[in-house]
């Protein structure tokens, strides 16, 4: 058995929320919402709607709070239908 297992999905998914959170942190907007979108598709591909929603909901804010908000109700409404 080899030592260099890749990481799962699920697992991605959760460092690039992680990530994510950092970038917002740092008002590092671009990076931010490119990490939660990667984060979504990774939850998506993983069968984890609630990561996915997690995701969708903090992409939702970061938006929100830079004032786009139709691309804010846009990803609340994704997680809500999840």
């Amino acid at each position: 058995m080899s030592g260099d297992t890749q990481p799962s999905d699920y697992q991605q998914a959760r460092e690039r929320l992680k990530k994510g959170d950092h970038h917002a942190l740092y008002h590092e907007h671009e990076a931010a919402r490119n990490a939660y979108r990667e984060a979504v598709t990774l939850f998506e591909q993983a069968g984890a709607k609630p990561g996915q929603a997690l995701a969708l909901c903090a992409l939702a804010h970061l938006e929100t709070r830079h004032g786009h908000t139709a691309e804010s109700r846009s990803a609340y409404d994704q997680a809500r239908q999840l």
